[in-house]
């Protein structure tokens, strides 16, 4: 209330504006407006002392101690009370409103005599509830951009009670009536009574409200008001519709020019605070190159330095503190001085986004072309494993044998190496089971206390009320974990240092999680972030740490992180990192949440190993590799068995249809066959079936070896299978 339009608007209708301060109980006056004459010779005699407690107590002993009290405790304060003033008494209404400061009690107000002489038959709340309605409605129809017939209307039946009165507004002087319970013939007899140039008839009278409005009110509806009140009122809405109406002028007036210029010159603060939190620098440069404006966003980016450079760069992507920024240029003309605003939109999480999608389509091209390169080394290497298997069985020197088990040995060791390969190609097997997180963890860590060096101190941060259950593969898990703490490890050096591995939970909302933008599936999820000290990874190859074969280390195979990225991907997980330079790496893994633990755990019982149960057994082996097929036959046959065999799927197939077979033993993949076709057309004539495959084949309800195998396995596993006929 305490401004300049509310001033000018309650001064015109009477009201005395003053300001003041209470300390140690003392009122003093510090300021009254000039309209106080009306009351006194001299402005001088209301900065005295005494004068406020004079004038309360004129009305009631107790009204100073009144007033004092509610200023230290409330912010407002209505009073109606009576003063006397040189043998004259007045009823006044006032309005004060206080603020709390250090010691003192600052206040300021409005007060206006009421009537002199105040007449016995206007009660004391009456006249309250007229004033706090006046003072409500000048304050709801100062918040309005535009005051029209439907609010005076409403103001006016709220103060005076009205049930029937009409407004006419003249446009162009043509009259238009707006009715409150009223009907046409009601409107009729109004524009008549407007017609006659009179101000009343027997039914109706007629207020002036301004040079657009006239009130008319049926005559029961005059009873109801005190004419001087009404008019009061009156004055009051014509005072707020002619500033309404001035203030619409000027807004259309704004609207006609350059809308966002207007607005930075007319609410600068206000636009300041926007721009300031636009996620887009913004920057407004003369013809000098001098800026004018500028944002948070822009200065924090760029550099006036940089201006030349921009201007020049229209409708390019520059890179900033690895942020991304698209520029676009646009020529201004404000008052007739030309501008050129730069604006900088922050494109980092779209450029982010196709990055990722394009290292993501790299990863899984080089993972499909892994994954085949790795099936035709587990054939060559399964040949290898048999034919020294068979070898074996031949040989009786021990110096060949042990050649033979070096042999053997190698191709363990390359098998190792084409298992790192799948794992990165998400090809790799794996056992999910539900898995509390926290006791695999501190077993974990146990194991990497005692295996690291001393100076490198291992964390373990979780939160004990919390459960932090997850499905995977709890080997698969093992590996991810292993691999990120040696790369970790290695980091450190010889420095002292520490790891931390910490979980969290967090649900994603927005398919964000720092840098995989829009990547992530919407749900909750365990994060765990494993943190070292170490130098960090620098910029330059961050994009590459996931890819096979890169490696920074002299002795490094380059496959640690590709297989960790292969394995969380194969657990239906997330990954990504942060790193700074000196500082040292974190690493964020997500896995999905679930909320159960299925303490149910199977237990495989090796079945004894009955060799002869293979003599005399007929069984079909199909391979598209001839040379992995000689040494199966070569040491089945030496156990006894019968062995048909065939280098396709179509000759497997003849000869399953035509013989009757004990056990059929087929390659997963055959070029001239779909797999699951072969597999249906073989369950319709034997009931033992192995499938093999350098392939690992998910949701196989068959007995199933990934090449390579050594061939006891595939020895055990038939005469299981017979044994169980």
């Amino acid at each position: 209330m305490n401004n300049k339009e509310t001033r000018d608007i309650l001064s015109k209708l009477g009201f005395i504006y003053y300001e003041g301060f209470i300390e140690n109980d003392a009122v003093c006056i510090t300021y009254v407006s000039d309209e106080v004459l009306n009351y006194i010779s001299d402005k001088s005699l209301a900065y005295s002392k005494n004068f406020f407690k004079e004038i309360l107590t004129a009305n009631h002993k107790d009204a100073f101690d009144y007033f004092t009290e509610k200023a230290k405790k409330e912010k407002y304060l209505e009073l109606l009370y009576q003063i006397e003033i040189n043998n004259q008494k007045y009823w006044v209404i006032d309005f004060t409103f206080f603020e709390h400061k250090d010691d003192k009690i600052l206040f300021y107000g409005y007060f206006k005599g009421i009537t002199r002489l105040f007449d016995n038959f206007i009660e004391k709340k009456e006249i309250s509830e007229y004033a706090s309605n006046i003072y409500s409605f000048i304050t709801k129809l100062l918040e309005k951009d535009e005051v029209n017939e439907l609010d005076i209307i409403e103001n006016l039946i709220e103060i005076f009670k009205f049930e029937k009165l009409a407004i006419i507004k003249f446009e162009d002087n043509n009259p238009k009536l707006c009715l409150h319970n009223l009907y046409e013939h009601d409107a009729k007899e109004i524009i008549k009574l407007l017609d006659s140039k009179k101000v009343k008839n027997e039914n109706y009278k007629l207020f002036n409200l301004s040079d657009n409005y006239i009130i008319a009110l049926p005559n029961n509806e005059c009873k109801k008001i005190v004419e001087e009140r009404f008019k009061t009122v009156l004055k009051i809405l014509n005072l707020v519709v002619d500033y309404s109406n001035k203030r619409k002028r000027l807004k259309k007036s704004i609207n006609n020019n350059l809308k966002l210029i207007d607005q930075l010159k007319i609410n600068y603060a206000f636009l300041e605070h926007i721009l300031n939190n636009l996620q887009s620098g913004v920057c407004v440069v003369d013809e000098l190159k001098n800026v004018v404006l500028s944002n948070y966003v822009f200065n924090k980016f760029f550099k006036e330095d940089d201006i030349y450079d921009l201007l020049g760069n229209n409708n390019s992507i520059l890179s900033r503190d690895d942020n991304y920024f698209k520029i676009y240029i646009k020529d201004l003309n404000i008052e007739n001085e030309t501008y050129k605003m730069i604006l900088a939109v922050n494109v980092t999480d779209i450029v982010k986004y196709e990055q990722e999608i394009s290292r993501l389509d790299r990863l899984a091209a080089i993972g499909q072309l892994t994954a085949g390169i790795a099936h035709d080394f587990n054939n060559v290497l399964t040949g290898i494993m048999g034919m020294s298997n068979a070898l074996k069985m031949l040989e009786k020197d021990s110096k060949k044998l042990n050649f033979l088990e070096n042999i053997e040995k190698l191709v363990d060791k390359a098998a190792g190496v084409i298992r790192q390969l799948l794992d990165f190609a998400r090809q790799s097997e794996g056992t999910g089971q539900f898995l509390d997180l926290v006791p695999f963890i501190k077993e974990f860590t146990k194991i990497l206390s005692n295996t690291f060096p001393k100076k490198i101190k291992i964390n373990f941060k979780y939160n004990k009320d919390e459960k932090y259950v997850v499905f995977v593969d709890p080997v698969q898990l093992d590996r991810i974990l292993m691999n990120i703490c040696v790369n970790a490890k290695d980091a450190i050096g010889d420095n002292q240092g520490e790891i931390n591995i910490a979980l969290e939970k967090i649900e994603i909302k927005d398919r964000n999680f720092k840098d995989l933008i829009n990547l992530v599936i919407n749900g909750k999820y365990i994060c765990i972030s494993i943190s070292d000290s170490g130098e960090g990874i620098p910029k330059n190859i961050r994009k590459k740490i996931f890819d096979p074969y890169f490696t920074t280390k002299v002795y490094g195979n380059g496959l640690g992180l590709a297989q960790v990225y292969g394995l969380v991907k194969n657990n239906n997980g997330y990954i990504t990192f942060e790193s700074e330079l000196g500082k040292g790496t974190t690493f964020y893994i997500l896995l999905p949440e679930v909320n159960s633990k299925d303490e149910h755990k199977e237990e495989i019982k090796k079945s004894e190993k009955i060799e002869n149960l293979l003599k005399d057994r007929k069984i079909l082996i199909i391979d598209d590799e001839k040379y992995i097929i000689e040494p199966l036959i070569m040491y089945l046959e030496n156990y006894g068995a019968k062995i048909d065999y065939a280098t396709s799927g179509t000759e497997g197939i003849n000869l399953a249809e035509k013989n009757t077979y004990d056990v059929i033993i087929t390659d997963y993949y055959l070029p001239d066959v779909d797999s699951l076709e072969l597999l249906a057309k073989f369950k319709n004539v034997c009931k033992n079936i192995i499938v093999i495959s350098g392939y690992p084949v998910k949701n196989m309800d068959l007995p199933f070896l990934k090449k390579p195998f050594a061939l006891d396995k595939l020895r055990d596993l038939i005469i299981e299978l017979v044994k169980n006929k």
